[in-house]
């Protein structure tokens, strides 16, 4: 027999290589993809955990601090000389409103809907006091800065009560009851002094932002440098806010405010809402120019779209002129092409913001079971991507549209009342939704003050 020397084997082939990169490739990259999304979990839990925290401690300050007590409203012209009129003086913010801005209260909406339920409305002091925007009822010669306001943004309503064309996308009020500065004529019987305005400046800090977000330094603002000894700096380092001035800094990532009504417009005691939970929410108010309305003035990070809340081709026999319930969570989101797409993600929060602010419109425009005026939160469970508007049936279509449709997590607590035909339906009324991306949670409560 002949044996056959065994040939030493001299490496690997190329082949064998290029596997190996393909497995290793593979793998860095899996490696890879877990920190972006490690991040986004990361910021989630963060603002699950913040928001869990500060709204705790904004039901305490609620209660414990009395903030939405009724005399802190009505008839006082320290902490709320806004709220009165040249005719009929002062009104009570939570159950009155002007018809317009400037007018008298007397004539305007009381409640709509619901019978003993006070109007909604949106109990915001820090926007107040970070703009230092207030409203000027006898003058009207600021902006009035209403929550939701999307007046010159929506269509003409379809079907006007008598000359009234609008669409009822007014906004709720955004009242306060911290006067930190004002500049009115004598609707301010007695203005706010010195000591007031900063007392009241610091209660909202203390308030309505996240006690975390509170970066204090020395008041001297001078520290020694320690890489060289006898020379000082004015901050000890490049992301800690120089405080030469005296004044400690917030970083306002974490806010809230209010929205909600009172329960029994005949007992101011008992409010029931939302508090709502912003991260680096804007505070500012731009000058827009608005489709339907020429230039105006807007609410930064507050975008009012037209909405048709339950929108469907397919009616309900049941609830006459509504669709069907197989709907009670698809809402229809439309705006004009001019205006860039809203920012609406899956997760993010949109509201019903419809508010019809004439009493006499609303009597007349909303006869069914669902009230004129409200602030109802949905969180979006999936949506769809922006596309061109095709119209309504019937529709004059002067104006080209986009659309999209979400779907909410809930049940639709109104709807809007719809037209149907055989090539489908359309919205009898405009209602408007608000959408707030700042916002990253909205925690149902119920309020008492004594």
């Amino acid at each position: 027999m002949i044996r056959r020397p065994v040939r030493s084997r001299s490496g690997i082939t190329l082949t064998e290589i290029l596997i190996s990169i393909l497995i290793l490739g593979i793998g860095v990259i899996s490696l890879a993809t877990l920190f972006p999304i490690g991040l986004v979990r990361l910021r989630k839990a963060q603002q699950l955990t913040r928001g869990a925290y500060l709204v705790e401690s904004a039901s305490a300050d609620l209660g414990s601090r009395n903030l939405l007590a009724q005399q802190s409203f009505f008839k006082n012209p320290i902490s709320s000389p806004w709220y009165s009129t040249t005719v009929s003086g002062y009104f009570n913010p939570w159950v009155q409103d002007t018809p317009s801005y400037g007018a008298d209260w007397s004539g305007g909406a009381t409640r709509v809907g619901t019978p003993g339920v006070g109007l909604p409305v949106a109990y915001d002091p820090l926007f107040r006091y970070v703009t230092g925007v207030y409203p000027d009822p006898i003058g009207a010669s600021t902006y009035e800065a209403r929550f939701g306001d999307g007046f010159g943004s929506l269509r003409a309503d379809p079907n006007p009560i008598a000359s009234i064309t609008n669409a009822s996308a007014y906004g709720l009020q955004r009242i306060s009851n911290f006067q930190a500065t004002y500049t009115g004529n004598a609707v301010a019987l007695q203005t706010a002094n010195a000591v007031q305005v900063a007392r009241n400046n610091l209660a909202v800090l203390q308030t309505f932002i996240s006690p975390e977000d509170l970066v204090l330094q020395d008041a001297k603002g001078i520290y020694s440098d320690p890489n060289n000894a006898g020379s000082q700096m004015t901050s000890p380092s490049p992301i800690v806010p120089d405080m030469s001035g005296g004044t400690p800094v917030n970083e306002w990532r974490f806010s809230w405010f209010f929205t909600g009504s009172q329960s029994d417009s005949s007992n101011g005691s008992i409010f029931d809402g939302e508090i709502v939970v912003c991260e680096s929410r804007p505070f500012g108010i731009d000058k827009v120019s608005r489709p339907f309305g020429g230039n105006s003035f807007q609410v930064s990070g507050e975008t009012v779209v037209e909405a048709v809340w339950g929108y469907t081709a397919t009616p309900d026999p049941l609830n006459v002129g509504y669709g069907s319930p197989s709907a009670n969570r698809s809402v229809l989101l439309r705006w004009p092409s001019t205006l860039p797409d809203p920012d609406v993600k899956t997760g993010s929060w949109i509201a019903d913001v419809t508010y019809e602010r004439s009493q006499p419109v609303a009597a007349a425009r909303f006869t069914g079971v669902y009230p004129g005026q409200r602030c109802y939160w949905y969180q979006v469970a999936k949506k769809t991507d922006p596309v061109p508007d095709p119209g309504f049936p019937g529709d004059p279509g002067n104006t080209s549209f986009r659309r999209m449709t979400v779907t909410v997590s809930s049940p639709l607590r109104a709807l809007t009342p719809l037209i149907f035909s055989t090539n489908g339906s359309s919205p009898y009324h405009v209602e408007s939704a608000l959408i707030m991306p700042s916002v990253v949670n909205v925690y149902p409560r119920t309020v008492y003050t004594r």
